[in-house]
C-alpha cells in the first residue's frame, strides 16, 4: 500500500499488444433490429438463469442457451436464450415484420469470430428457421452424385426414408441435409482418390479389409465399421499421388530453367 508521502515507483518495462483486433460480436451491441425483437417479447440478450435449473423445471422445452438469430439480409441480429417449444410464434411474428427468414443456430455455431458466418455457414449449422415446413434442398443432387437409392441415404442419415421427401419440419430438414452433406464432403475425396466419379460407388464395391463385403451391406446389417481402417490405404495413396506430382514439377523446373551466366 502507498502511503501519501510515498511515490509510485516507476514500472519495470512496458508490454506493446499487437495483433488482429479483439472480433467483434453484434451480441454486445443493441441496434434497432433488437426493438423489434423486444415488441414480439424477445428481449436483446435475455438469460433464463441457471440453465441445468430451466432444464429440471421444464422437460420438454427445445432449450437454446445463448442462441443465435441469423437472416440472409442482416446476417447476425439477435441473441440470447431460446425454447423454442414457446418462442417460435415470436420469431415467425419477427420474421413476417422483417420479410425474410430466420435461422437459430446454438452458441457455439454463432459467437464471436463466428458471428459474420457466410451464409451458406448459416443455413448448414442452423437448428431450426422460421416459415414452417421446408424440404431437403440437397438431396437431388446428392442421389445423382451417389447413385444410391432414398432407403440407403436415409440408412446413413439415420432417418427415415419419409423424412427425406416431401415437406418436413425445419429441424428435421436441416438435420438431414446437415448429415449428407457431412457424408458427401468425407466420402467424395474417397471416390475422387478412386477414380469413381459417385462416391456412393465406394459404399457398393467389395472391400478387402471386409473380407470382400461392401461398405454398404456392412453398414446395413450392423456390422461394426471402423472408417478410418477402410480408408486408411485410399488416403495413404493420396498423398503418395501428391508427393509424385510435386515431385514431377519440380524436375521440370530444375530441367526447364537455363542457368544464368554473369554478366563482366
Amino acid at each position: 500500500m502507498i502511503t501519501p508521502h510515498e511515490t509510485p515507483s516507476r514500472p519495470c518495462s512496458t508490454l506493446v499488444l499487437s495483433g488482429p483486433p479483439l472480433p467483434v460480436d453484434l451480441e454486445f451491441k443493441e441496434h434497432e433490429l433488437s426493438r423489434i425483437f423486444g415488441k414480439a417479447g424477445l428481449s436483446f440478450g435475455r438469460c433464463f438463469g441457471s440453465k441445468s435449473g430451466y432444464r429440471r423445471a421444464n422437460r420438454k422445452a427445445v432449450f437454446i442457451p445463448n442462441g443465435n438469430v441469423f437472416c440472409r439480409t442482416h446476417g447476425k441480429i439477435w441473441w440470447g436464450d431460446l425454447d423454442l417449444n414457446c418462442d417460435k410464434p415470436a420469431l415467425e411474428k419477427v420474421a413476417r415484420r422483417l420479410r425474410c427468414r430466420l435461422y437459430v443456430l446454438r452458441e457455439h455455431d454463432g459467437r464471436f469470430e463466428k458471428a459474420d458466418l457466410p451464409f451458406d455457414a448459416v443455413r448448414r449449422a442452423a437448428l431450426w428457421h422460421t416459415g414452417g415446413p421446408t424440404r431437403v434442398s440437397c438431396l437431388g443432387r446428392i442421389r445423382r452424385r451417389t447413385g444410391l437409392s432414398l432407403k440407403q441415404l436415409a440408412r446413413f442419415a439415420n432417418l427415415k426414408p419419409a423424412h427425406l421427401t416431401g415437406w418436413q419440419p425445419p429441424e428435421i430438414a436441416l438435420e438431414a441435409q446437415r448429415q449428407l452433406l457431412g457424408f458427401e464432403e468425407s466420402y467424395g475425396a474417397v471416390a475422387a482418390a478412386l477414380g469413381s466419379k459417385k462416391w456412393g460407388a465406394w459404399w457398393r464395391a467389395p472391400n478387402v479389409r471386409l473380407g470382400g463385403q461392401s461398405p454398404l451391406t456392412a453398414f446395413t446389417s450392423g456390422r461394426p465399421i471402423c472408417f478410418e481402417e477402410l480408408t486408411r490405404d485410399i488416403k495413404a495413396q493420396r498423398w503418395l499421388n501428391y508427393w509424385k506430382l510435386a515431385l514431377t514439377l519440380v524436375s521440370k523446373k530444375v530441367v526447364t530453367t537455363k542457368p544464368t551466366t554473369p554478366t563482366a
